[in-house]
């Protein structure tokens, strides 16, 4: 069963639609578990909030804001919709390289 939540982040006060469905099996709590220690004795300044981190862990097919380009000194690119996913595309909707 696919839900679309919302999620609001605290830093930068934007909203998400989330769209994954949350895992709840075994396998995933213990991946959250493993992989929660990584994030715990992470010391970068751009560390992500738990909840970013979390959603980040959701397996799902990306989907590219292509209205929303962004860029930054390793150059231009789309993020995905996800909120969380690290993932982004330089390329456009019809398959051109930025």
């Amino acid at each position: 069963m696919k839900k679309e939540i919302t999620i609001t982040d605290k830093t930068s006060n934007e909203s998400y639609t989330l769209l994954a469905t949350v895992p709840t099996s075994i396998w995933w709590k213990v991946k959250v578990l493993l992989t929660s220690i990584l994030w715990i004795l992470s010391t970068s300044e751009t560390k992500k909030s738990w909840k970013q981190f979390y959603y980040g862990l959701i397996n799902h097919d990306c989907e590219f804001d292509y209205d929303n380009l962004k860029g930054d000194r390793y150059g231009k690119h789309y993020e995905c919709k996800h909120f969380g996913c690290n993932i982004v595309s330089v390329q456009d909707k019809n398959g051109n390289w930025l």
